[in-house]
């Protein structure tokens, strides 16, 4: 990867040429402008110079671009953990913190964090009082107690604007989230509730009736593939907005590692496109905490994405019976790497947050 004109450092307008770019705006597209922090025009390398006369050029030299991937379920306690995957590919994180580390995860140009504050709220004045001291949380996140509190605390989050997320261990705690849910809106309206987009974490292998009330409460879901026995397949098909967590085996970031544990899961009932996958690991994160509709590069969206080395780019079958990969590009989807090898991992040479770059690996800069 190459720059003729400036540094990459310097992304106040740049065309990327010659790679492939994953955007839904155009399936075929080689090329990116990027002028600041937004995605300015995606197409082919013939039309770029037209709309990219006055950019800096960077040559792809045949690197995919992707959006940077959301971390759903990063590690709040990591005293980096908003910028510890940088180099796996990943620009955002969800967390949980204590009231003492709120302020340490507030805003800046180096961050994209979804911060819940780790604490009950019963009352609409808490919730106020939380919001006012800390205007970028993302909402409160709490142990799943009797069905009063969790009642208390949908009802004060909504009031305020934010998220209630809880996280369930099983189907009896689920349970348990869905009644409270039921009693806020009692008091709040199930319309708000709904709008809040409330939030449950789980790895257990949810019941159907379950995966049905989710989705009839417009909860969103987070959960981390080959974690547990999520059923994500049959969560995302119900419509339930799900994101994933990117920790490994060994809780280092892994995204593409979530992206291959969903694609093929243990159980091929609940086996997903890659397509699916990806966009769960990245428009999903940005959805599921309530966050614009970035996610995806197209034009007016952020200028959050990462470089990949080039390497072969395919497109799944849509079809659970036939455990294939096509390279047909009449297909009209845009190609993702082949991940059937279980220890393949594509190589992150760049990542970019609002149009600043946060990772560049060796390999990156000597190319």
């Amino acid at each position: 990867m190459t720059a003729r004109h400036g540094k990459l450092e310097d992304m106040h307008k740049t065309l990327f040429l010659g790679g492939d770019v994953y955007s839904p705006a155009d399936p075929f597209a080689t090329a990116m402008l990027i002028d600041g922090d937004s995605v300015a025009w995606v197409g082919s390398d013939e039309a770029a110079r037209a709309v990219g006369d006055s950019a800096e050029v960077v040559e792809l030299d045949g690197a995919l671009v992707t959006p940077a991937f959301v971390d759903a379920l990063a590690d709040g306690s990591a005293p980096d953990a908003a910028s510890a995957g940088a180099a796996r590919g990943v620009a955002a994180v969800h967390i949980t913190v204590g009231a003492d580390d709120v302020e340490r995860f507030a805003p800046d140009e180096e961050s994209d964090t979804a911060v819940y504050i780790a604490a009950q709220v019963s009352t609409a004045a808490e919730a106020d009082e939380w919001k006012d001291a800390a205007p970028w949380l993302t909402g409160f996140a709490a142990e799943v107690g009797d069905d009063g509190d969790i009642a208390a605390q949908i009802a004060a989050a909504t009031s305020a604007g934010l998220q209630a997320r809880f996280t369930a261990a099983d189907d009896g705690q689920l349970a348990r989230v869905l009644a409270g849910y039921d009693a806020a809106a009692e008091s709040a309206g199930r319309a708000r509730l709904a709008a809040a987009g409330h939030r449950v974490d789980i790895a257990h292998a949810a019941s159907d009736d379950m995966i049905a009330e989710m989705n009839s409460r417009r909860l969103s879901v987070g959960v981390r593939p080959g974690d547990g026995e999520a059923r994500i397949g049959s969560m995302i098909k119900a419509g339930i907005p799900v994101a994933f967590g990117a920790a490994g085996t060994d809780g280092a970031p892994d995204p593409w590692g979530s992206v291959r544990a969903a694609v093929f899961a243990d159980d091929p009932n609940e086996r997903i496109s890659a397509r699916a996958a990806f966009t769960a690991h990245t428009r999903g994160g940005r959805r599921v905490a309530g966050g614009p509709g970035d996610g995806a590069l197209v034009p007016g969206a952020q200028a959050t994405f990462t470089i990949w080395a080039p390497t072969d780019l395919l497109v799944q079958v849509a079809d659970e019976r036939i455990a294939a990969w096509s390279t047909d590009p009449r297909s009209g989807t845009p190609g993702l790497p082949d991940l059937a090898d279980p220890e393949f991992r594509p190589t992150c040479l760049s990542t970019v947050r609002r149009g600043r770059r946060v990772h560049m690996s060796e390999q990156g800069r000597s190319a």
